[in-house]
């Protein structure tokens, strides 16, 4: 039997939309799709570095108020990272929060006693306290810095500000200093002194 010209064409029509659905099914079943793996600028991490590179915008330009919001993020996500913990001191220091400020350098004080920069900061909130304790915190913080120029200012500061006689230490034989410049987690003499 034989098939018209338009039977034929739509026969000839179905096998192909046939072999056509059926080679797709094949090739979707037996091609795995590529997965995407997070990377390393994705998920919480990536979040944390955000925040951390917006802190060090807003510490630089010295908007607290808008560092405190970002370090009270930040230590949610990192609770134990030191220098996020020493920047939130400064930060609560700097709003004028100084409980805060001294409850958390005190506990990393505590932990690391060597860190320098938490000693320097620890002190710096005893001294707006008016508490005698800060000036044997800034002589270690001193010593141990090699004699860094802001913590010599702020050991100067302090006796000044507590009526005790201080000199600066001789800069002859001193060994280079440990932090040339003042970092930016670092609580310095006020700034109205140099008004």
């Amino acid at each position: 039997m034989k098939l018209s010209v338009p039977r034929r064409n739509l026969f000839l029509l179905a096998a192909l939309l046939a072999a056509v659905v059926y080679g797709t099914a094949f090739v979707a079943d037996n091609t795995v799709a590529p997965v995407r793996e997070t990377g390393a600028w994705e998920g919480p991490k990536a979040y944390l570095r955000s925040l951390q590179s917006k802190l060090h915008d807003a510490l630089t330009e010295r908007r607290y108020d808008e560092c405190e919001l970002l370090i009270r993020r930040i230590l949610k996500l990192a609770p134990e990272n030191r220098s996020m913990q020493r920047a939130a001191g400064k930060i609560y220091y700097q709003n004028g929060k100084l409980n805060e400020a001294e409850n958390i350098l005190r506990s990393l004080l505590l932990r690391h006693p060597d860190d320098l920069l938490c000693r320097n900061n620890y002190a710096m909130v005893l001294l707006a306290r008016g508490r005698r304790e800060a000036l044997p915190e800034l002589k270690k913080a001193l010593d141990d810095s090699g004699n860094s120029e802001f913590i010599v200012e702020n050991y100067l500061y302090a006796g000044r500000k507590l009526g005790v006689k201080l000199e600066a230490p001789p800069a002859e034989g001193a060994p280079q200093p440990l932090f040339p410049v003042p970092p930016l987690d670092a609580i310095t003499v006020p700034e109205e002194k140099s008004k």
